[in-house]
């Protein structure tokens, strides 16, 4: 049964892989875009994880006693989430127009105005990075603003670059800020997500500054040089880090990934990290042996920026508060955490009602992201925010879901937002200078691939 289930996942991944292109040839949806990042997330942590705990057996330190049937349970419960959760995004279910009132009238910024606002951004993630975090109580929601405008700003001085590869100006523009962002994202840091959105937010501004109006043939190999050099900067930081890494500093970080295992690194980021194989314990394990915690994710989301020093009975991280259940807080650090899986978020908290539920909500969510791209194309100042948490939205798929869908509606409000002000002070409204209109320039970038 288990090589049976293996197999039904391959296919999964197959089907879903080929869904993907044929829709990015017809158009129908780019292939940057918030839906398929999500996807991707789905596929690495929930699809290609199960094939292989399935494939090889190995359910890792979170022991499943009957794979055959949890293993059918998780599968069940993966397809229908699929199957629901595409057909709200397709149909724009409980969106009620959210896009369309959120257009900007704003004039699109020149090339310098877009170099210095991606500047500003850098500045202001680095101030919240290395100052605001060490405020009380403000100092978790400073981490999530300079990751936004580290990735933000990243994202817009790529937009103007890819047009104009070979200017040296650009190029420089784009080093330093690409530069610090690295730097603002790594900096005592141990998760990878900070660092996968500035390397995503790249290659999200140069895709839709410019590739996605050229051919895919002319587009292919510039953008696949961006995420193989994207993948192994994560790669090395994932081979590198430790639980030392908040005391490093940044040299001694750089040091470690310059002469770290790539192979590892790759393996690790690609392999699933046994996401799939915790979802099946926390299927085994509810409501039998611990009781379904409804709709827990979704609380987690709601009071996720409330200090809890304020509310003392503010939910806790399943995967942090599932560790001890498993027995897995022996010879571990404090603070150990795991990655639940969203199967696993949606059986711990009641699948009759989070399955529905969840699905929808994400749904809305990705199709209000790409909705807002769609309805002004080439317009950067409403599709660069979409960009500015795209690590944390492909880390939604692997759990935490309450954390990180919060993370990500978070840190791409404060993207719009900033970059909004910065479009109203570069256009003249508060200085009384003149307004610039301009208009995408689509003519120069050929036909659209």
């Amino acid at each position: 049964m288990e090589s049976m289930l293996a197999f039904i996942h391959v296919l999964l991944a197959i089907g879903l892989l080929a869904m993907v292109i044929v829709q990015a040839k017809r158009g129908t949806v780019p292939m940057m875009s918030a839906r398929n990042f999500f996807f991707f997330g789905v596929f690495i942590f929930q699809i290609v994880s199960a094939a292989l705990s399935f494939s090889l057996e190995d359910y890792w330190e979170t022991p499943v006693g009957d794979p055959d049937s949890t293993g059918l349970k998780y599968t069940v419960v993966l397809i229908l989430f699929i199957l629901l959760f595409n057909e709200v995004y397709k149909r724009g279910w409980f969106a009620f127009r959210l896009p369309q009132r959120l257009q900007t009238k704003l004039p699109i910024p020149t090339d310098g105005a877009m170099i210095g606002m991606a500047f500003v951004l850098v500045v202001f993630g680095a101030i919240s990075r290395f100052l605001l975090v060490y405020i009380p109580v403000f100092g978790a929601m400073a981490g999530i603003i300079a990751t936004a405008f580290a990735a933000a700003g990243s994202g817009l001085v790529c937009w103007v670059w890819a047009r104009k590869l070979m200017n040296p100006l650009y190029a420089m523009a784009a080093i330093i800020v690409i530069g610090a962002a690295f730097v603002v994202a790594t900096n005592k840091a141990f998760g990878r997500r900070d660092l996968l959105s500035v390397v995503i937010g790249c290659m999200w501004g140069a895709f839709h500054g410019y590739f996605r109006y050229v051919p895919l043939r002319r587009s292919i190999i510039p953008l696949g040089l961006v995420a193989g050099c994207g993948l192994v900067v994560v790669a090395a930081f994932t081979a590198s880090r430790s639980s030392e890494n908040k005391q490093l500093s940044q040299s001694e970080l750089n040091s470690r990934m310059l002469n770290a295992d790539l192979k590892a690194g790759v393996i690790d980021l690609l392999s699933g990290q046994y996401a799939a194989a915790i979802s099946m314990w926390l299927i085994e394990s509810r409501p039998n042996s611990f009781p379904y915690d409804t709709l827990h994710s979704f609380r987690y989301f709601a009071t996720n920026p409330i200090p809890r020093v304020w509310y003392e009975d503010k939910p806790v991280a399943l995967g942090l508060s599932m560790v001890p259940e498993v027995g897995l807080n022996e010879g571990k650090a404090d603070g150990f955490t795991v990655g639940p899986g969203l199967i696993g978020h949606i059986w711990n908290d009641n699948p009759w009602l989070a399955l529905p539920f969840y699905a929808i909500v994400l749904g809305v969510i990705m199709h209000i992201l790409d909705k807002a791209v769609e309805l002004q194309p080439g317009h950067p100042i409403a599709i660069i925010p979409v960009g500015g948490a795209l690590g944390d939205l492909i880390a939604i798929p692997r759990g935490e879901l309450g954390l990180y869908m919060f993370r990500t509606v978070c840190g791409v409000f404060m993207a719009w937002l900033m970059l909004r002000l910065l479009a109203r002070l570069v256009a003249g409204r508060s200085t009384g200078m003149p307004l610039e209109q301009r208009e995408p320039e689509y003519a120069e970038y050929g036909e659209v691939a």
